[in-house]
């Protein structure tokens, strides 16, 4: 029990220095972290994610970049807009989404895993070879 309560607060620190230092932390930090260490389902790891970035987390990290004029908060507003959208559109596809999906002969274990390691691949690349 102390040992799983010592694992979630210091992937808490990882994502928390990821989310200060390059602005990510929740999908690409912690939820890799719980789906190994705490052996989590991708679902739960990604929903515990959410909970956990809600309002006091996100507000503390714009609130240190606000100080040092780095928030474009007309634009914030705008994104958020759409991210609340996007979020309530996809969530509800997710959590739907089952263990196994079969499409006929052709079966793929964990599909959300799979394309959340798609998306980190992808994103990857884009930042190692993209350019400007």
């Amino acid at each position: 029990m102390f040992q799983e309560f010592v694992i979630v607060i210091l992937i808490g620190i990882a994502g928390g220095l990821m989310s200060g230092l390059f602005g990510v932390g929740g999908g690409i930090v912690l939820v890799p972290l719980m789906v190994f260490l705490l052996h989590f389902s991708q679902k739960t790891a990604q929903g515990t994610t959410l909970a956990m970035l809600a309002l006091p987390v996100a507000l503390i990290g714009a609130w240190n970049y606000h100080r040092q004029g780095q928030v474009n908060w007309q634009v914030a507003l705008l994104l958020a807009v759409g991210f609340v959208l996007g979020v309530y559109v996809s969530s509800r596809m997710a959590v739907h989404l089952p263990e196994r999906l079969s499409l006929g002969s052709w079966h793929i274990d964990q599909p959300l895993r799979k394309l959340f390691g798609l998306l980190l691949l992808a994103v990857a690349a884009l930042l190692l070879f993209g350019k400007k």
